[in-house]
């Protein structure tokens, strides 16, 4: 009678021999997630007084033009250190701004010092689909008469370079928050004195069915 052989069914494995020796674990490095301040340079500009075209009637095709003086600062970067390419808003508009020519150098005044340019104003408008949704859109402010013609604000400004600093995005964001007061305390003071009295600024006229008056 033949004994049967006993089979180990256990995996076999090579043993470590003495003169090895393990990997050696390299230690992690610390790795961080930060929000801090942002360090960047800032130019700080404000606009000459002009006067834009405020809508102050209830009918939507009966324009009630008024012109109202008013100013902008433009900062080149925003709270979170972002670059930005136009005015703060006033009264319901804002100016995109231009600072560098055509070969990306910073646009420069007869001194040598920074300057920019804006163009015409424009404003957010919510618009509605005919589904019912919502969407936004930058246009051009206008006004739509009787007839169904367009009046366009063009109204720009010049800008006085006012200097520049080193900057971080936290203080930066507090320096927003005084300018936004001190534009209301401006326009607040402006219409408390205003003065109505009749203009026809072109190119929208009397004859065309708009009313015009103006803040002095």
């Amino acid at each position: 009678m033949q004994k049967q052989s006993k089979t180990n069914t256990e995996p076999k494995t090579n043993p470590i021999r003495k003169q090895d020796s393990p990997i050696p674990q390299e230690k992690p490095k610390m790795r961080l997630k930060s929000r801090g301040s942002d360090i960047f340079t800032q130019h700080t500009f404000k606009s000459d007084v002009n006067s834009d075209m405020h809508n102050i009637s209830f009918q939507r095709y009966k324009p009630q033009i008024v012109r109202r003086k008013h100013t902008h600062i433009y900062r080149n970067y925003n709270a979170r250190g972002k670059e930005i390419f136009e005015t703060t808003p006033v009264g319901g508009h804002y100016h995109d701004v231009v600072t560098k020519d055509a070969d990306g150098n910073q646009l420069l005044d007869a001194n040598g010092f920074p300057t920019v340019k804006c163009g015409p104003p424009m404003r957010i408008v919510t618009r509605k689909r005919p589904d019912g949704a919502t969407y936004k859109v930058r246009e051009k402010v206008y006004f739509t008469d009787e007839k169904m013609e367009k009046g366009f604000d063009e109204h720009t400004h010049k800008f006085t370079y006012e200097g520049s600093e080193e900057i971080s995005s936290d203080k930066k964001k507090t320096q927003m928050l005084k300018d936004r007061a001190t534009l209301r305390e401006t326009m607040g003071d402006a219409l408390d004195n205003a003065k109505i009295i009749d203009h026809t600024p072109a190119p929208l006229t009397a004859e065309d069915g708009w009313t015009i008056t103006e803040i002095v």
